[in-house]
């Protein structure tokens, strides 16, 4: 695509937009690509989209850029695609997003490929509650998602709700596995930057009206409303596998982590303490069993 009039179009959509030639190689990275990604163009234009950038993964940690590229395919049959992956942001975090891949020709013959994507998840009612909760003293300074005053007044809420009028909700929690050999390895301060990483990586999965928080230390817990059981552990399967898929680069180095989760609905006369315990008795569980892993009771 060399028209002008069509570059400066596709710079200002708010959907991520970028070409690549037959090679796939990048031509054109837009605005929106660079926010959502977090890349800008000076990094991206005139590498092979395959390079160590977006790593693309689908929901079951499965990596597309050697073997399942979407612009790949659609460079091959010449056929357009769409389909719902994770992208790696160049803060380590994975992005959930839909891409669509049309490809470009010369008469009959396909000279490249254009591939949008938008981030498939709306924050504002998070940010909206985030917003409220930071002004009532209830985020983690650190991550920028509740913190454990906030999750126990969600809890002791949705506990109300399923006691009065029989509302069901999960609880999982996550116990990012031996983070403190990264302190140590990497310092402190890359310690807190894989903590950020795993809260959005978290945030970017779960839907407007799960609760995310971060516990103690390496903890993260999460409330999961109108959860039934077989979805349980599917959603927590997938936490757990984006959260192994995340990464920081660090020179030639990828610093990555495992996570222990240990999953629960609510149970009939269950309280906080109760709920609580049971899901670190999972994550215990987990942890004895070889970590990265999920448990579901």
């Amino acid at each position: 695509m060399n028209n002008n009039n069509e570059h400066e179009l596709a710079k200002n959509l708010l959907d991520g937009v970028f070409y690549v030639d037959a090679d796939r190689k990048i031509s054109f990275w837009n605005r929106a690509a660079e926010r959502i990604s977090g890349y800008a163009a000076v990094e991206t234009v005139e590498k092979f989209c395959d390079d160590k950038m977006l790593e693309c993964v689908d929901s079951e940690g499965n990596h597309l850029c050697d073997k399942n590229c979407p612009l790949a395919a659609s460079i091959q049959d010449g056929a357009p695609r769409e389909l719902n992956i994770y992208i790696h942001h160049k803060k380590g975090h994975r992005v959930p997003v839909t891409v669509r891949t049309n490809v470009t020709r010369d008469q009959d013959r396909v000279t490249g490929c254009i591939e949008t994507f938008v981030e498939s998840y709306s924050q504002s009612q998070v940010l909206q509650e985030l917003w409220q909760a930071n002004e009532a003293g209830m985020t983690d300074s650190l991550v920028g998602i509740g913190n454990e005053r906030f999750f126990e007044i969600n809890l002791s809420t949705h506990l109300y709700e399923f006691k009065t009028f029989s509302v069901g909700f999960g609880v999982i929690l996550i116990d990012l596995d031996q983070f403190s050999a990264i302190n140590t390895l990497y310092g402190k301060q890359t310690g807190d930057e894989v903590l950020v990483m795993i809260g959005r990586t978290l945030s970017g999965v779960l839907r407007k009206l799960d609760i995310i928080t971060r516990g103690k230390n390496d903890e993260f817990m999460i409330i999961v409303p109108n959860m039934p059981p077989e979805i349980l552990k599917k959603v927590a399967e997938r936490l757990r596998i984006l959260v192994k898929n995340s990464f920081i680069q660090s020179g030639e180095n990828e610093i990555t982590v495992t996570a222990t989760l240990g999953a629960t609905l609510a149970w009939p006369g269950d309280t906080q303490k109760s709920i609580m315990e049971r899901a670190h008795q999972l994550v215990d569980q987990g942890k004895d069993q070889g970590r990265d892993r999920v448990t579901v009771r």
